[in-house]
């Protein structure tokens, strides 16, 4: 009676593990499918806007990803090897139930993988810190496209506002001298009209006749 109700409860621990490896695998996709999403716009927006403050946050938000990933990912792994466990106690019980060459060895066998396990393994899964990230599987991912994604940003926010320093140094030395050449002909405009054979000629024009003059 003890070996049926151990099995027993193996069986309804393996369907939560089965659920829970469903609901994190379905929630890696959607954090790493968004996430990445989010960090490549973001990364675009920076570059077209020269702010090196949104590279910064491009960079914590990369993180920020990276640890949510890394958690639903490490749940999955944990998930993943007590699954594997229950698997084992219960490929030990087929052998029990069909009965092979040596059926003492396997009973011995099953009942062994049934005191080494620990029903409801999954509680364990509050234990995580932010270190795990780093050893979540799989490895390429959170070892070298997370931090290649924090790195980058950094990076791409230093360049963003280093090319847009320069391309607005050039906008305003074009301007320069588009408006200093202007400003100097309205000076010698200025300066013509107010130069003294024009006044002159001008009060010439414009003095009227004395009374009784006789032209030649």
């Amino acid at each position: 009676m003890r070996i049926d109700s151990l099995l027993k409860q193996v069986d309804a621990d393996y369907e939560s593990t089965i659920k829970i490896l469903d609901s994190a695998n379905a929630s890696v996709d959607r954090t790493r499918t968004f996430g990445l999403a989010l960090v490549g716009v973001l990364v675009s927006i920076t570059l077209t806007s020269g702010l090196l403050w949104l590279g910064v946050a491009t960079s914590v938000s990369a993180g920020l990803v990276m640890l949510a990933d890394g958690y639903y990912s490490w749940q999955y792994g944990v998930a993943l090897q007590h699954a594997r466990r229950i698997e084992r106690i219960k490929q030990a019980e087929y052998r029990v139930d069909v009965g092979g060459s040596n059926p003492r060895a396997d009973a011995l066998l099953l009942l062994r993988r049934l005191r080494a396990f620990r029903p409801g393994g999954l509680t364990g899964l509050h234990r995580f810190k932010w270190k795990s990230a780093w050893y979540a599987p799989p490895a390429p991912i959170f070892r070298g496209l997370y931090p290649l994604l924090i790195v980058g940003s950094l990076a791409a926010g230093f360049y963003a506002q280093a090319t847009h320093d320069d391309s607005a140094t050039i906008r305003v030395d074009r301007a320069v001298r588009i408006v200093i050449p202007a400003a100097s002909d309205t000076k010698d405009l200025s300066r013509r009209e107010m130069s003294p054979r024009t006044t002159v000629a001008q009060t010439t024009k414009t003095s009227p006749e004395p009374s009784g003059a006789r032209r030649p």
